[in-house]
């Protein structure tokens, strides 16, 4: 709902959709403040803060691995899991997957075509230990994470 944490939280995704969507990257020192400040509110829920940030480190580092995102990325997933937590994390991302596959999709179909051949190569790299080639196809996540962060939101706002 309307808590301090999901008001930042909803404020850090757009800082950082502006910076991906115009540089795609997202500044390591955006990522550190969103973790510091993801600590700070939840300074008396220490043992979940840090559960939310380390599994979207993870996340992101996996995906990252896999080439499918970049490192600002998985810092961005660590920093919401410490902000607002592992569920509400969980939850936008898969809004923000399926809105992010839906604009693909919609955008052209080629696109979508060279999306999941770039996201094939990246799965291929994973298990050779080779890293795929960036082809310039990859999108801003952030602002899809923003998304569907809000969309979240208002979902428990009329449940």
């Amino acid at each position: 709902m309307f808590s301090i944490a999901n008001i930042f939280c909803a404020l850090f995704l757009l800082v950082a959709s502006f910076f991906d969507t115009k540089t795609r990257k997202i500044p390591n020192i955006l990522n550190i403040i969103g973790v510091i400040i993801g600590f700070a509110i939840n300074y008396n829920n220490f043992f979940n803060t840090f559960i939310g940030f380390l599994y979207g480190f993870v996340l992101g580092y996996i995906l990252f691995m896999m080439g499918t995102m970049g490192a600002g990325d998985g810092k961005m997933f660590a920093a919401v899991g410490a902000i607002v937590g592992i569920d509400v994390l969980f939850r936008s991302l898969i809004i923000s997957l399926i809105i992010f596959l839906a604009y693909v999709l919609l955008e052209n179909r080629k696109k979508f075509k060279d999306f999941f051949e770039y996201e094939k190569n990246a799965l291929l790299s994973l298990f050779l230990r080779v890293k795929p080639v960036d082809n310039g196809k990859r999108s801003a996540f952030a602002p899809f994470l923003f998304i569907g962060f809000v969309i979240y939101q208002i979902s428990q706002v009329w449940r």
